[in-house]
């Protein structure tokens, strides 16, 4: 198992360092803005109030946004850019490392070795994990330091919340992706179905709310218990969100495992 997480390790580290770097980028970029969107932001709550309500509940900016860099990076950051590229990044991972073998007949050489499937499976799926992790790391703490070179004020502890948020909602999302992996044998599979059950997701949270009638299907979208406000401005993470995406978490990851053992691979 450690061989194939090891050599995955080695195959997988660049990109993971792009997207890792990526969101440097992104806290190092919205961190440098603050002052000039401070400046703004009367401006920008005027020009938002003249659209539909519908594309408002997209981009929630109101006054107490930009009070804070926790308040402006929950919704500039925290809102769709990190789930969005934790999303890109952990698909791309979980549909190469399953479906893409056997897609292009690698798999047939990692079957004929003598590890068990059970193996191969956890092997590039603890690199999930730890992809998750580093990526989660950048997305969150980093702001404490670049914070700190700008002469920012922030909450540290919240930050720390954020990163276990992250950690949730990547494990789920990433145990949902090697579950689609381990099922079929072409990674553009994996793309589309994921893409289309985390699009569903999000346009099931905008209507829900949109009308007190549809208030209910928010429990269906992972978006809802990717409570991300809780996190960075409340330093909290409520226990519905551990609870539902730890079991469906350990449901995908353990039907994942048993499907990829038990298939028949056409190679």
């Amino acid at each position: 198992m450690f061989t194939i997480l090891w050599r995955t390790i080695k195959d997988r580290k660049y990109s993971l360092l792009i997207y890792c770097l990526s969101a440097l980028a992104l806290i190092w970029m919205y961190i440098a803005l603050l002052p000039a969107m401070e400046r703004m932001a009367d401006s920008m709550i005027e020009l938002l109030s003249g659209y539909p309500d519908a594309f408002v509940s997209m981009f929630p900016i109101n006054a107490e946004s930009f009070a804070n860099i926790e308040n402006f990076l929950a919704i500039e950051n925290y809102s769709f850019m990190v789930p969005i590229l934790m999303i890109f990044m952990l698909t791309a991972i979980a549909g190469v490392s399953l479906a893409g073998e056997v897609e292009t007949g690698t798999a047939e050489i990692i079957l004929s070795t003598p590890i068990s499937r059970v193996k191969i499976f956890f092997g590039k799926y603890i690199y999930g994990i730890i992809a998750i992790a580093f990526f989660s790391l950048c997305s969150t703490l980093s702001v404490i330091p670049v914070a700190k070179i700008y002469d920012v004020s922030y909450i540290a502890a919240n930050y720390f919340t954020m990163f276990g948020m992250c950690l949730l909602f990547g494990w789920i999302t990433f145990s949902l992706a090697m579950f689609l992996s381990a099922i079929f044998s072409e990674k553009s599979r994996v793309y589309m179905f994921l893409g289309g059950i985390y699009i569903m997701m999000y346009v099931v949270q905008i209507v829900s709310t949109l009308s007190e009638q549809w208030s209910d299907v928010k429990y269906i979208s992972f978006f809802h218990y990717y409570d991300y406000e809780a996190a960075i401005i409340n330093n909290s993470i409520g226990a519905s969100s551990i609870w539902v995406f730890g079991i469906l978490a350990i449901i995908f990851t353990v039907a994942g495992a048993y499907w990829y053992n038990r298939r028949d691979f056409a190679i």
